[in-house]
C-alpha cells in the first residue's frame, strides 16, 4: 500500500487503529504516554500493540511532563510534543523530535516562523493543528509559505474532499490525522480517517 504523501497518526491506543494503519501505508502511530490523557497508553499495553505491528514507527506523545521511562517502552522511534519546556530533557533520550505547533485563529505566518525558527534546529518536523482555524485560502497561502522553509505536516482542517488537493497546493512533508478512539473490542469510529486515506491511496489509481 502506498499514500500520496507521509502520515501521522496520532492518539492510537488499540491493536485495531494500529493494524488498519500499518495496513494501509500509514508511516508513523503516535501514543499519548500522559497519564491524565483520556487515550493514555501504558507500556504493557504499548508492548502488547507494538508486538502486532510492522513496518511502522511509534511516536510517544508528551506534552505534561519528561518524567517518564521511555525504556520500559522499548519501541519508540519519535517523539512528540507541544511543550517547549520539555525539549532540553526529551533531547536527552537521543530520539528524532516532533513538535506539535497550536495554530490558532488569528496566528500569522510571522508568528508562527517566529516560534518554529527558535526549536527547528531541535526537531525533525512540526505538526500543525488546530482547533479554530479552516483551511481557507488565507492559511492555504500561509501554509504553502512555511513548507517551503520548514519541513511541516498539516494537521487540521482535512477531510476525503480536499485532502489531495491540499497535499498539491501546501506540499507539506506530510499530514496529521488522529485515530478514532475504540468504542468496545473490534469495533472503532474512525470512518473519516479510513475515508481520507482511501483517498489518498496511490494504489487505486495504478
Amino acid at each position: 500500500m502506498a499514500l500520496k504523501t507521509r502520515v501521522k497518526v496520532s492518539e492510537v491506543n488499540n491493536l485495531h487503529d494500529g493494524r488498519y494503519c500499518a495496513g494501509m501505508g500509514v508511516e508513523m502511530i503516535g501514543f499519548p504516554l500522559d497519564a491524565s490523557h483520556p487515550n493514555f497508553v501504558d507500556a504493557d499495553k504499548f508492548k502488547e500493540i507494538a508486538s502486532w505491528l510492522a513496518g511502522i514507527s511509534f511516536v510517544a506523545e508528551v506534552n505534561e511532563s519528561a518524567d517518564i521511562d521511555f525504556g520500559t517502552y522499548e519501541a519508540i522511534d519519535y517523539i512528540q510534543t507541544s511543550n517547549v519546556s520539555l525539549l532540553s530533557t526529551l533531547k536527552a533520550q537521543d530520539l528524532p523530535l516532533i513538535f506539535k505547533v497550536d495554530v490558532s485563529a488569528s496566528a500569522t505566518k510571522e508568528e508562527l516562523e517566529a516560534q518554529m525558527r527558535t526549536i527547528s534546529t531541535d526537531v525533525s518536523f512540526f505538526l500543525l493543528e488546530s482547533s479554530d482555524r479552516s483551511l481557507d485560502s488565507e492559511t492555504i497561502e500561509m501554509l504553502s509559505a512555511l513548507a517551503k522553509e520548514y519541513d511541516i505536516f498539516v494537521g487540521f482542517g482535512l477531510d476525503k474532499d480536499n485532502v489531495s488537493e491540499i497535499i498539491d497546493q501546501i506540499n507539506p512533508a506530510g499530514i496529521g490525522l488522529i485515530g478514532g478512539g475504540e468504542i468496545k473490542v473490534g469495533l472503532n469510529d474512525f470512518d473519516e480517517l479510513a475515508d481520507i486515506l482511501e483517498e489518498i491511496d496511490t494504489d487505486e489509481f495504478a
